[in-house]
């Protein structure tokens, strides 16, 4: 997606939730460049259009996690998956995995986020 005035960059960074300086740091730039960019002041790459546009879908869809993870969360996401599949996805025992699946450990957010995102991986290259 080509974003060639202010107001289309405006709104899709609006429509993320994201602020200027967070919108900078997810592309690794300067804030003052992302202004620029806002302002129509100079173009933004197309390649940085279509990176900002994946990773800001990527925040969304982690925003909209919550941050209690049920064991019925877990076990559905698994999916296909055997126990031990997903415990090496992670890098956890199956023993581990089994006690996130039935609720007698808890699995942190960032734990799984990242078995999540490791799904992601693995699907795809299927």
């Amino acid at each position: 997606m080509k974003m060639e005035t202010e107001s289309e960059l405006c709104k899709l960074r609006k429509g993320f939730k994201l602020t200027k300086t967070q919108s900078a740091k997810l592309l690794k730039v300067n804030p003052k460049t992302w202004a620029r960019w806002e302002k129509g002041e100079t173009k933004m790459p197309e390649a940085q259009s279509k990176l900002f546009e994946l990773k800001a879908n990527g925040i969304k869809e982690l925003i909209a996690i919550p941050n209690t993870i049920t064991p019925s969360m877990i076990t559905t996401r698994r999916g296909e998956l055997t126990k031990a599949e997903a415990a090496r996805l992670i890098g956890v025992t199956v023993g581990a995995w089994r006690r996130y699946e039935t609720g007698a450990r808890r699995m942190r957010r960032g734990l799984y986020e990242f078995f999540l995102r490791q799904l992601q991986l693995t699907r795809k290259k299927e």
